[in-house]
Protein backbone atom coordinates (compact mmCIF):
# COMPACT_ATOMS: atom_id res chain seq x y z
CA UNK A 1 0.00 0.00 0.00
CA UNK A 2 2.97 1.82 -0.31
CA UNK A 3 2.72 3.27 3.38
CA UNK A 4 6.00 4.26 5.57
CA UNK A 5 6.15 1.97 8.49
CA UNK A 6 8.01 2.69 11.46
CA UNK A 7 9.28 0.60 14.78
CA UNK A 8 8.66 2.63 18.03
CA UNK A 9 9.27 0.36 21.01
CA UNK A 10 10.36 0.46 24.79
CA UNK A 11 13.03 -2.02 23.71
CA UNK A 12 16.66 -1.38 22.15
CA UNK A 13 17.49 0.10 18.71
CA UNK A 14 20.10 -2.58 18.53
CA UNK A 15 18.19 -5.52 19.65
CA UNK A 16 14.87 -4.35 17.09
CA UNK A 17 17.69 -4.10 14.11
CA UNK A 18 18.96 -7.69 14.95
CA UNK A 19 15.62 -9.22 15.23
CA UNK A 20 14.52 -7.31 11.54
CA UNK A 21 18.22 -8.52 9.64
CA UNK A 22 17.95 -12.06 11.52
CA UNK A 23 13.78 -12.29 9.40
CA UNK A 24 15.12 -10.06 6.92
CA UNK A 25 12.23 -7.56 7.52
CA UNK A 26 14.46 -4.47 7.43
CA UNK A 27 13.73 -3.52 4.16
CA UNK A 28 10.23 -3.18 5.09
CA UNK A 29 10.91 -0.69 8.10
CA UNK A 30 11.57 3.03 7.44
CA UNK A 31 13.12 4.01 11.13
CA UNK A 32 13.33 2.32 14.45
CA UNK A 33 12.56 4.77 17.54
CA UNK A 34 13.36 3.14 20.64
CA UNK A 35 16.48 3.24 23.31
CA UNK A 36 19.92 3.71 22.47
CA UNK A 37 21.18 2.57 25.72
CA UNK A 38 20.46 -1.34 26.61
CA UNK A 39 19.73 -0.62 30.38
CA UNK A 40 16.85 1.51 29.47
CA UNK A 41 15.12 -1.34 27.24
CA UNK A 42 12.19 -1.75 29.43
CA UNK A 43 11.53 1.60 30.81
CA UNK A 44 8.46 2.95 29.30
CA UNK A 45 10.02 6.55 29.97
CA UNK A 46 9.48 8.55 26.70
CA UNK A 47 8.06 5.84 24.23
CA UNK A 48 5.06 8.25 23.19
CA UNK A 49 7.70 11.93 23.73
CA UNK A 50 9.66 10.08 21.06
CA UNK A 51 7.10 9.33 18.75
CA UNK A 52 5.50 12.71 18.86
CA UNK A 53 8.87 14.06 17.92
CA UNK A 54 9.51 12.14 15.14
CA UNK A 55 6.09 12.69 13.34
CA UNK A 56 6.64 16.38 14.64
CA UNK A 57 9.61 16.50 12.52
CA UNK A 58 8.59 14.54 9.59
CA UNK A 59 5.14 16.89 9.19
CA UNK A 60 3.19 14.01 10.03
CA UNK A 61 -0.40 14.75 11.05
CA UNK A 62 -1.21 12.53 14.06
CA UNK A 63 -4.96 11.67 12.44
CA UNK A 64 -2.57 10.20 9.50
CA UNK A 65 -1.08 7.68 12.00
CA UNK A 66 -2.19 3.67 12.17
CA UNK A 67 -0.57 2.35 15.67
CA UNK A 68 -0.59 -1.30 15.80
CA UNK A 69 0.80 -2.77 19.16
CA UNK A 70 0.21 -5.57 21.26
CA UNK A 71 -0.20 -4.02 24.78
CA UNK A 72 -2.51 -1.49 26.47
CA UNK A 73 0.51 1.56 26.32
CA UNK A 74 -0.01 1.78 22.05
CA UNK A 75 -3.87 1.50 22.61
CA UNK A 76 -3.43 4.60 25.07
CA UNK A 77 -0.73 6.14 22.77
CA UNK A 78 -3.05 6.38 19.73
CA UNK A 79 -6.00 7.78 22.03
CA UNK A 80 -3.87 10.70 22.82
CA UNK A 81 -2.55 11.38 20.27
CA UNK A 82 -6.01 10.98 18.12
CA UNK A 83 -4.49 8.12 15.80
CA UNK A 84 -5.84 5.11 15.27
CA UNK A 85 -5.28 2.17 17.21
CA UNK A 86 -5.08 -1.72 16.38
CA UNK A 87 -3.91 -4.11 19.09
CA UNK A 88 -2.79 -7.55 17.85
CA UNK A 89 -4.28 -10.37 20.33
CA UNK A 90 -1.43 -13.34 21.27
CA UNK A 91 0.95 -11.13 22.54
CA UNK A 92 2.16 -9.59 25.68
CA UNK A 93 -1.38 -8.67 27.14
CA UNK A 94 -4.50 -10.95 27.19
CA UNK A 95 -7.13 -10.29 24.53
CA UNK A 96 -9.78 -9.46 27.79
CA UNK A 97 -7.76 -6.86 28.28
CA UNK A 98 -6.48 -5.08 25.16
CA UNK A 99 -10.77 -5.38 24.66
CA UNK A 100 -10.68 -3.78 28.17
CA UNK A 101 -8.54 -0.87 26.44
CA UNK A 102 -11.06 -0.07 23.46
CA UNK A 103 -9.04 0.05 20.88
CA UNK A 104 -10.09 0.48 17.25
CA UNK A 105 -9.61 -2.21 16.34
CA UNK A 106 -8.53 -5.83 18.26
CA UNK A 107 -7.31 -8.55 15.88
CA UNK A 108 -5.59 -12.21 16.46
CA UNK A 109 -3.71 -12.58 12.90
CA UNK A 110 -1.63 -9.71 11.55
CA UNK A 111 -2.58 -10.74 7.91
CA UNK A 112 -5.71 -8.76 8.92
CA UNK A 113 -4.22 -5.35 8.77
CA UNK A 114 -4.13 -5.28 4.91
CA UNK A 115 -8.32 -4.96 4.73
CA UNK A 116 -8.43 -2.61 7.60
CA UNK A 117 -5.43 -0.72 5.94
CA UNK A 118 -7.73 -0.55 2.84
CA UNK A 119 -10.65 0.37 4.64
CA UNK A 120 -9.01 2.92 6.28
CA UNK A 121 -7.75 4.05 2.96
CA UNK A 122 -10.71 4.03 1.19
CA UNK A 123 -13.05 6.25 3.81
Amino acid sequence: ENIPLVIFSNHSVIGIENQLKRLRLQKYFKRVIANIVLDSAFKAQGKKQKLEEYLRGKKIKTQEVLIVGDTTEEIEIARDLGSTSIAVSGGYFSKSRLKKAKPDYLISDLGNLIQIIREINSA
